[in-house]
């Protein structure tokens, strides 16, 4: 990735571990319009972990998801940084999930990733652990399966 020297990206990290963890579904959306929103297929376990990362290049306020995923970090400041958003959410049922995050951002360069995480064989536990970055506390698990 190559950023231009007036560029200030935010980066959102997590550590997706367990005992066999398997990438189940991804997608990914350029949005123009709030809520900004990807899709994921349909999953293939009942019991998987989902993470969602927003991010636009400008933009004011915090971002927030509305289907139900934890936040797990987020930059709101746009006078200094890109402004964007990282969360994760349990489900429990085999289906399609959505991640819809809003946020007060000009209507352009607006992006949406969604990935879910599986135990292959019915292993024991999925974490989502932050990695926080300047400020920030200790990675943690914040979502376990």
């Amino acid at each position: 990735v190559n950023f231009g020297a007036s560029a200030d990206p935010s980066c959102f990290y997590a550590e997706i571990t367990g005992s066999n963890v398997i990438l189940d579904q991804v997608a990914s959306q350029l949005d123009a319009a709030s809520p900004f929103t990807a899709t994921t297929g349909t999953t293939t376990a009942a019991a998987e972990v989902l993470v969602s990362l927003y991010g636009c290049d400008g933009g004011l306020g915090s971002p927030a998801e509305s289907t139900g995923f934890d936040n797990i970090d987020f930059e709101d400041n746009n006078s200094l940084y890109w402004t964007g958003a990282m969360g994760s959410r349990q489900v429990a049922a085999i289906a399609a999930y959505t991640a819809s995050w809003t946020s007060a951002v000009p209507a352009t360069n607006n992006g949406v990733f969604i990935a879910s995480f599986k135990e292959s064989g019915g292993g024991p536990t999925v974490r989502v652990n932050p990695m926080s970055g300047v400020g920030g506390t200790a990675a943690q698990p914040v979502v376990n399966n």
